[in-house]
Formats: structure tokens, C-alpha cells, sequence
């Protein structure tokens, strides 16, 4: 998916909602150089949503390696929710897990 090069990871742990309550998972964001991200990775899901998180991870990245800026990534996830009552983490509300996926993308101070 993407050209040669180094890149960097940061992995944040986000809660998002679930049946029985919060479940956490890992979001890996792999930036380039220019501290753009360019691959997403989303670890920690279980049962049935894992091959759909799976495919929202390829997705995303697909998107980052066909040059749609990250924001323009961010806003489009953000606020997806589901049936289970949404979390908070770092002062923000997580609905589901593309938007926390949104959340973690999204630009550095911008939420």
C-alpha cells in the first residue's frame, strides 16, 4: 500500500462501547516522515466485529495511501455510533469504533 520508507508508530488504547460495557482496544496510527499517517491498524477486537474492523483498518489506510487528506478521513468516521451507550475517553465522546478510530486520526489538537 504504500511506498518504502521509515515510519512512525504511535498506538493509543481507547475504550468504545460494548455490550456489557467498555471494551479497550489498541488503534495503531503509522505516520511518514512529514508526520502525515499513512497506515491504521485496530487490535483488540473479539467475535464478529473483528473482521469488519479488520476491513475498516484496510479501508482507512487505502484511503491515507490514496492521498485523501486525514481529516477529510476523521470527519467522515466521526460520529458513526451504535446501539451501545457511548464511552468517554480523554474528554471526548466515543460512539463506536470507527469513531474512535476518527478520534485518534484526527488532526494533533484538534480533538
Amino acid at each position: 500500500m504504500r511506498q518504502g520508507g521509515d515510519l512512525v508508530g504511535e498506538t493509543q488504547t481507547v475504550p468504545v462501547p460494548g455490550p456489557s460495557g467498555p471494551v479497550q482496544i489498541q488503534i495503531v496510527i503509522n505516520r511518514d516522515g512529514a508526520s502525515r499517517p499513512v497506515e491504521v491498524f485496530i487490535h483488540g477486537v473479539r467475535g464478529r466485529d473483528r473482521s469488519m474492523t479488520n476491513a475498516l483498518g484496510r479501508i482507512v489506510s487505502l484511503a491515507l495511501a490514496g492521498g485523501i487528506p486525514a481529516d477529510a478521513v476523521s470527519r467522515t468516521l466521526s460520529g458513526i455510533g451504535g446501539e451501545d451507550p457511548p464511552v468517554w475517553w480523554n474528554g471526548t465522546q466515543i460512539r463506536s469504533i470507527p469513531d474512535a478510530v476518527a478520534k485518534v486520526l484526527a488532526p494533533r489538537g484538534d480533538g
